[in-house]
């Protein structure tokens, strides 16, 4: 697990980044159930930026993190920047609540898993 530190209470890790991608599949399936059984695998991981930081930058501000979600051999993902990754994050660290954009992108990633899930079923 990385930590990315962005000055004291900024600071965030990959599972917090899945945390927040977990509250917002729960809140789905109070909206709208799954079509599969269970809660989908999610796994972070950061996709660094190999272009040369200048030293007023904060390294690893342009990285994108890719988060997949996955059921048995069935899998959907979310692409978010690093600033994305770090607000998500950083709600999630705070017990803050999901925002409703995130919820959106997470079902869409969902509809794309049960389709794929269920196609895999027959």
């Amino acid at each position: 697990m990385t930590i990315y530190k962005f000055g004291k209470t900024g600071y965030f890790t990959e599972n917090q980044v899945s945390g927040s991608i977990a509250d917002a599949c729960l809140a789905d399936l109070r909206i709208n159930n799954f079509a599969f059984n269970g809660i989908p695998r999610i796994k972070t991981e950061r996709k660094p930026n190999d272009e040369v930081y200048s030293s007023s930058e904060n390294f690893g501000s342009r990285d994108t993190f890719r988060v997949t979600l996955s059921i048995d051999d069935s899998s959907s993902s979310i692409d978010l920047s690093y600033a994305e990754a770090r607000a998500h994050a950083v709600r999630f660290k705070n017990k803050g609540e999901f925002d409703n954009q995130l919820l959106k992108i997470v079902q869409s990633a969902l509809q794309e898993l049960e389709a794929k899930a269920s196609g895999s079923a027959s």
